[in-house]
């Protein structure tokens, strides 16, 4: 995917989180770039990846790191395609079924600044770079920003009132801890012999 693009998704959404609809005329709203926003897991995943080597390393998975990787690709895929599953009823209930398109195109490309606020944080105090309590401290501020950038681009992109839009950040809540929860039962089964 040409960088290019991958700069003009990332300028548009993060005008949409400032509550600036015009940030949709920088995504691409046509079916191939439905397809494309989702290069965004594959620019996450390396970063992703180091997090998962180094709770490795420093003992805080106990899984041996095959399996580790093994569930962690398989929740991650889960991560990137549940809610666009989720969120095709959905819209059609509340009758904005015609902004699915932009609705997946902003969140995909808006998961990546996302990221780049929390995946730092997580890699420092993982690492022992940063003490774990202000590792701690900073990623709850941080979730909470991410949780309200969330919510503006929803809002702003599908135009829904306020109430709608928190509804649909607590639904894509419970789907992420649902699926860490089950990842997290299934690091701690014991392997099969």
């Amino acid at each position: 995917m040409p960088t290019r693009d991958i700069i003009s998704a990332l300028y548009g959404t993060l005008r949409l989180g400032l509550m600036d609809s015009r940030g949709m005329q920088f995504l691409d709203l046509s079916e191939q770039g439905f397809w494309r926003s989702f290069y965004a897991a594959a620019l996450i995943a390396p970063f992703y990846g180091l997090l998962l080597v180094l709770r490795h390393q420093h003992g805080l998975e106990s899984a041996p790191l095959p399996r580790l990787f093994s569930v962690e690709v398989i929740t991650y895929v889960m991560a990137w395609v549940v809610f666009p599953l989720i969120m095709e009823p959905l819209l059609k209930l509340i009758d904005r079924d015609n902004k699915y398109v932009a609705l997946i195109v902003a969140y995909n490309w808006s998961s990546i600044w996302q990221n780049l606020l929390y995946l730092p944080v997580s890699i420092l105090g993982v690492a022992g770079i940063m003490d774990p309590e202000t590792a701690n401290g900073l990623g709850l501020i941080l979730f909470g920003i991410i949780m309200t950038y969330s919510w503006v681009v929803i809002k702003t992109v599908l135009e829904v009132p306020a109430l709608t839009a928190t509804a649909i950040v607590v639904l894509d809540l419970t789907v992420a801890i649902l699926i860490n929860s089950i990842s997290g039962s299934m690091l701690a089964q014991s392997p099969l012999p």
